[in-house]
C-alpha cells in the first residue's frame, strides 16, 4: 500500500491510527451528508466530518443488536487520546452489559429529583416564612406616619377594618361583617 499524502484526503474506506495531521486532512465527500474516519487503535472510535467541515469524534458499536452513536465532543476540544480513553470507557461499560444511554438517562433523572427536591423545599421554606399576619399587629404598634409622632384614631380604625376577617355580627343592622381588603393577606 503506497504512503498517504497530507495533500489527499485519507481513505474512510478504511480504519487509520488518528493523528492531528489526518483528522485535518479530512473532507467531507461532495453529496454526502457524512464521512467517518475509523480509528485502527480503538474499536468504535471515529472522526465525523460534515460539509460544512464540522469535525468530532463519535463511538459507535451495536447495542442489543442495533446500532448506537454517541457524540464524545469536537476534534478542537479533545485529543486523539482522551477520545480513546472515552472509547475505551463506553465499550469496557457496554461489555459489562450497561447501555451507556441507560447511564445518562440515570443521570438525568437524579438532576431532575434533585431539582424538584429544591423546588419543594423552597416552597416549604416560603411557607413557613412570617406572614403579613404575624408582622401586622407589630406594624400597628410601632408604625410611625410621616409627618406626626402618632396616627390619628380615624386612620387606625380604617387600618383595623381592613384587616378584619370579618364574620362578626355587624354593630347596626342584621347579619355578619364582610372581610376587609388585607385580610385575604393575613394567612
Amino acid at each position: 500500500m503506497a504512503r498517504w499524502k497530507k495533500s489527499d484526503a485519507p481513505d474512510t474506506d478504511q480504519a487509520h491510527s488518528l493523528t492531528a495531521g489526518l483528522i485535518d486532512a479530512l473532507r467531507c465527500p461532495p453529496g454526502k451528508s457524512q464521512a467517518f474516519l475509523r480509528d485502527s487503535k480503538s474499536v468504535g472510535l471515529k472522526v465525523r466530518v460534515t460539509p460544512a467541515g464540522v469535525k468530532s469524534f463519535v463511538f459507535e458499536v451495536r447495542v442489543g443488536g442495533k446500532p448506537t452513536r454517541r457524540t464524545i465532543g469536537g476534534v478542537s476540544a479533545w485529543s486523539v487520546d482522551s477520545a480513546r480513553e472515552e472509547a475505551g470507557r463506553l465499550r469496557r461499560l457496554i461489555d459489562g452489559g450497561t447501555d451507556p444511554r441507560d447511564v445518562d438517562r440515570a443521570v438525568v433523572a437524579k438532576k431532575q429529583l434533585e431539582a424538584a427536591q429544591a423546588a419543594a423545599q423552597q416552597v416549604k421554606e416560603v411557607a413557613e416564612a412570617i406572614t403579613v399576619g404575624e408582622l401586622w399587629p407589630r406594624y400597628m404598634d410601632e408604625g410611625k406616619p410621616k409627618r406626626r409622632s402618632a396616627w390619628k384614631p380615624r386612620y387606625v380604625a380604617d387600618l383595623n377594618k381592613a384587616a378584619a376577617p370579618g364574620g362578626e355580627p355587624k354593630k347596626r343592622g342584621k347579619g355578619l361583617t364582610k372581610p376587609g381588603h388585607l385580610a385575604g393577606l393575613m394567612p
